[in-house]
């Protein structure tokens, strides 16, 4: 998970779809959204979130991730189209995993509509510092709210692992035998990899588990005694 900075109104067509139907004596909701607005919104969100999952950091597109509600609609009513409570997420639950079934077993639909204490991407303090990331792929919490946020959205699960460190080899070029590979990068490398981890492409993206990445990449920093 990775602090997400959202903007400071909320996107034109749920603005306008609410402003339509505030003469209206009943609370607006979900399932009262035009599909027209859901569409719109969630383009907004993936952009706003570089076409990252907010939960996983996995990259997510208008097709394979659903919007995700931060407070449950079931718990909260009230928030349920309010845009600081939600997020673009993977997956999309209508389609099939890629084994052929509909199991997930981590993320937005493992959270489901439990409403325990996990970090909200939209907070800084709760989110920056609160994860370390290990070669390896897994994670783990430095808070105590990091490791329930953990446990609930399963980010250990192996498959989730399994690409997280796919992605950290692949981005430093680095493929370990017998343990990890004895090398270092200068100073002005890693400044210009984390930078590019940090920037948004031509196309409005992410690199996927970008933080995971820089965290990893500076551990080769030369010089750096952690080694």
């Amino acid at each position: 998970m990775r602090y997400i900075q959202k903007a400071s109104k909320e996107p034109w067509d749920l603005a306008e779809w609410k402003a339509s139907n505030a003469e209206t004596s009943q609370l607006l909701t979900w399932r009262s959204m035009p599909g027209s607005v859901k569409k719109a919104l969630r383009l907004f969100l993936l952009r706003e979130q570089g076409f990252l999952c907010a939960y996983t950091m996995e990259r997510i597109s208008e097709e394979n991730c659903h919007i995700e509600h931060f407070r449950p609609r079931s718990k909260y009513p009230e928030l349920q189209v309010d845009y600081w409570n939600l997020f673009a997420c993977w997956p999309n639950p209508h389609l099939p995993s890629k084994d052929g079934n509909k199991k997930y077993t981590h993320g937005a639909i493992q959270k489901a509509d439990d409403d325990s204490d996990i970090c909200n991407p939209i907070i800084k303090k709760e989110v920056e510092g609160a994860f370390a990331f290990a070669i390896g792929g897994k994670v783990r919490g430095n808070t105590p709210l990091a490791e329930s946020t953990i446990d609930v959205l399963n980010l250990n699960d192996p498959g989730l692992c399994a690409k997280r460190q796919w992605a950290i080899m692949t981005s430093l070029g680095i493929s370990p035998v017998n343990g990890l590979p004895k090398i270092q990068f200068s100073k002005e490398f890693i400044k210009k990899r984390v930078q590019k981890l940090r920037t948004f492409d031509e196309r409005g993206r992410l690199v996927p588990f970008c933080l995971a990445i820089e965290q990893c990449l500076l551990r080769y920093q030369v010089g750096n005694n952690r080694l």
